[in-house]
């Protein structure tokens, strides 16, 4: 349920860094992607090299349960009481990770409702993946410029971050079944509507783009918040 809160800050960032750059391009050229690439690629390294060092001594839960012949050993009831979560999650055999991971898989192919969301989350990823790869292409067909490309982008996130930011609510009012079903629908309007935008009027698009905000945001929290609830405890994040 915290997702959506920790997911809210990418969104803000993606948000600025898009329209500076969009700027920066129709004042500069593409060469300014050699200087703030790397800029980019030090700034996500020592984010990441300072997280792990302020998490390095978090106790990470691992309880499996799957109920098998062949079931990972709970954690929990080990009888070395001095032994931590991680030092037991450790002495599970790799070979028994690997036949959770498989039973993971299959417990969410099981049922009709599991095997129809994963359908629909692959199919809604392929969607969505080849709308991101391609809309600057499109836009830019429309006469758009690099500037106005990165502000669709800032009007995306406008609608993202609320929504990441209420994810538990929304999560607790529709579940994430409904939350996947108005990501798709947003997305399916947003594509269709694409399509009657007339050249040179690259301005309406902006009408479109916070849909793309509510599939993106929707898709997400109700993803994670499926997996999480399908994973045993302890195996939440392997879910995901």
């Amino acid at each position: 349920e915290d997702f959506g809160k920790e997911r809210l800050y990418g969104a803000i960032s993606w948000a600025i860094s898009s329209v500076v750059l969009g700027l920066l391009i129709d004042k500069y050229g593409f060469e300014v992607l050699l200087v703030s690439a790397p800029l980019a690629f030090l700034y996500s390294f020592a984010t990441i090299a300072i997280f792990t060092q302020h998490t390095k001594n978090t106790r990470i839960s691992a309880t499996a349960n799957v109920g098998s012949p062949s079931r990972v050993e709970d954690c929990n009831s080990s009888s070395d009481a001095n032994e931590s979560d991680e030092e037991c999650q450790n002495n599970i055999p790799d070979t028994s990770k690997r036949y959770f991971t498989w039973l993971l898989l299959l417990s969410m192919f099981s049922t009709i409702y599991g095997a129809g969301y994963i359908i629909s989350s692959v199919t809604l990823s392929m969607g969505t993946s080849v709308v991101n790869h391609l809309i600057f292409l499109f836009f830019e067909s429309l006469g758009s410029t690099n500037t106005m490309c990165g502000v669709t982008v800032a009007v995306t996130v406008m609608f993202e971050i609320p929504i990441f930011q209420l994810a538990p609510k929304l999560l607790e009012m529709f579940g994430p079944e409904q939350l996947q079903e108005i990501a798709c629908l947003a997305y399916i309007t947003r594509v269709v509507g694409y399509t009657f935008i007339p050249p040179n009027q690259v301005w309406m698009v902006l009408f479109l783009e916070p849909l793309h905000g509510v599939t993106y945001a929707c898709a997400r929290t109700s993803q994670v918040e499926f997996a999480a609830r399908l994973a045993p405890k302890g195996y939440e994040s392997s879910s995901q």
